[in-house]
């Protein structure tokens, strides 16, 4: 945890030294059971350090998984199911890597408005 929380605060420490601001991901289920443990974890460490940092941590699992669970297609608005994910169980389809795009575009535009 130690070196997590250090490797974290490095990276908000570069960005603070060039005016930069960060956007991190939460890191969305993955196929493999006990890896989403770990993941999980990890998560909450991500999310403290940029709270306490005044930094954005975005949500992911909502828009990428079905009901916080692993899952290679979801459903869209529209009730089709999309491929979101490789068969590497990790990685993102080219659909699934335009979903998180437009999560991070829709904060920076929310967060922009707000300044």
């Amino acid at each position: 945890e130690e070196i997590y929380i250090g490797r974290i605060n490095e990276i908000l420490h570069i960005a603070k030294e060039y005016g930069a601001r960060v956007v991190w991901y939460e890191v969305p289920s993955v196929r493999d059971k006990s890896l989403n443990t770990k993941i999980a974890y990890l998560n909450t460490l991500y999310e403290s350090q940029m709270r306490r940092s005044g930094e954005y941590f975005l949500h992911s699992n909502a828009f990428v998984t079905e009901n916080g669970r692993y899952a290679a297609f979801i459903k869209n608005a529209q009730g089709k199911s999309i491929l979101v994910r490789n068969d590497d169980g990790v990685h993102f389809s080219s659909k699934g890597y335009a979903i998180m795009a437009d999560i991070v575009l829709t904060h920076l535009d929310i967060a922009q408005n707000l300044e």
